[in-house]
């Protein structure tokens, strides 16, 4: 009786965890810092891998992949491919950014000294992913600035500034004395930078500017950071935590120190990063190629260019396994498999932090990584690399 009531058991903890599975079809999440949390409810830090998206779904049929809502093409149809070449990188990357305000993370609680818990920022309105530009009239630039200026205004009520999806928006607040210490909280917590490793796609010897990672940064929530200044420096790859289905791996890095400077970021879109290389002789000699547009990717063999240890750029095969042209706007626009044995030995296939490796076929550029299927790491997104050229285009 007992080992019927044990085998039961078994049977609902395996249908449990087949319909956890299964009840998420995908899962994009470009990037996932920790917050370091302390006695101010408006400071936070982060670091680490700059992650690829990562796609979760039971559907094994490669006619069944998600298709995206895009806008027009028209800006993809008017670039100039004709005999334009850029010189394909691979190299890992250290990247910092600072955002443009402070971006709220979360929305949290106080508890106050007479027992209360609130949070003045969402009895004002704000909600995670608003992006905090001023405070009593004085413009908001990182986590400092906001402190100062909530310590020099005190518990007064006061008018603060904030964007929300690029709208903005106004409201009051008042700041609260938290029990633990006296010290006025916001109920709210922001960040102002994000830090991590990541890979460099392409480089334009003529215009100078380079793209890096294909898709954009963002904050726990999902939005995309909104930069005030960035730069990329040398990066150097100490180990890697292998993928596994269920359990996507990562990229394990450091920054370079030194005159190790690659160049500065100027924006962080959907797309990827983009900006100006400053130091040329700071990324490795790469590959010149000629631009491959989407409508000419094949099924079948194909490579990407990846540095998964030291500061080594290896080749490694893949396999194209579906273009999808109607999601040409999108960071979805093929499915990638990992073919390369001695990839797959080292990383399990595709792991976090290659986002932005080069993708080549009949010695052309075609597109970069994007996303890794958690349930199978050799498979993948790769952006159609027309997308990254078109935002490259426009760096001044």
């Amino acid at each position: 009786m007992k080992a019927k009531k044990v085998g039961i058991f078994l049977i609902v903890v395996l249908c449990t965890i087949f319909l956890a599975y299964y009840a998420v079809d995908y899962i994009d999440i470009p990037q996932k810092f920790g917050l370091q949390q302390n006695s101010s409810d408006i400071t936070a830090s982060d670091s680490g891998v700059l992650k690829n998206g990562i796609y979760k779904s039971g559907n094994q049929n490669q006619a069944d992949f998600i298709k995206e809502d895009n806008s027009s093409s028209s800006e993809l149809n008017n670039l100039n491919l004709n005999n334009k070449k850029v010189v394909a990188l691979g190299n890992s990357i250290g990247v910092k950014i600072y955002t443009d305000g402070c971006m709220v993370v979360e929305i949290s609680e106080v508890e106050c000294e007479n027992g209360k818990k609130i949070s003045p920022a969402k009895k004002c309105g704000i909600s995670g992913g608003d992006i905090i530009k001023k405070y009593n009239g004085e413009k908001i630039t990182d986590i400092n600035s906001l402190k100062k200026q909530v310590e020099k205004c005190g518990e007064r009520e006061v008018k603060i500034v904030y964007l929300r999806n690029g709208k903005q928006k106004e409201a009051f607040i008042k700041p609260v004395k938290a029990s633990d210490g006296g010290m006025l909280k916001l109920g709210m917590w922001v960040k102002d930078s994000s830090a991590g490793i990541g890979t460099m796609t392409f480089f334009d010897p003529q215009s100078k500017s380079f793209a890096a990672l294909g898709h954009g940064i963002s904050a726990d929530n999902g939005k995309i950071l909104s930069v005030l200044k960035g730069s990329v420096v040398k990066a150097s790859i100490l180990d890697v935590k292998k993928g596994k289905s269920g359990d996507p791996g990562e990229l394990c890095g450091i920054f370079l120190g030194g005159n190790s400077k690659i160049g500065s970021v100027n924006k962080n879109i959907k797309y990827g990063i983009y900006g100006k290389v400053e130091n040329q002789n700071n990324i490795p000699k790469g590959k010149e190629v000629y631009i491959g547009r989407a409508n000419t990717i094949k099924i079948g063999r194909a490579s990407i260019l990846s540095n998964v240890a030291g500061e080594e750029v290896c080749e490694y095969e893949i396999e194209i396994q579906k273009v999808m042209l109607y999601n040409e706007k999108s960071t979805k626009g093929m499915v990638i498999k990992v073919t390369d044995k001695n990839l797959i030995e080292l990383t399990g296939g595709i792991v976090q932090g290659m986002s932005g490796s080069p993708i080549i076929q009949n010695d052309k550029l075609i597109g970069a990584v994007t996303h890794v299927f958690v349930n199978d790491p050799t498979r993948g997104y790769g952006i159609f690399i027309e997308n990254m050229l078109a935002e490259a285009e426009k760096i001044k």
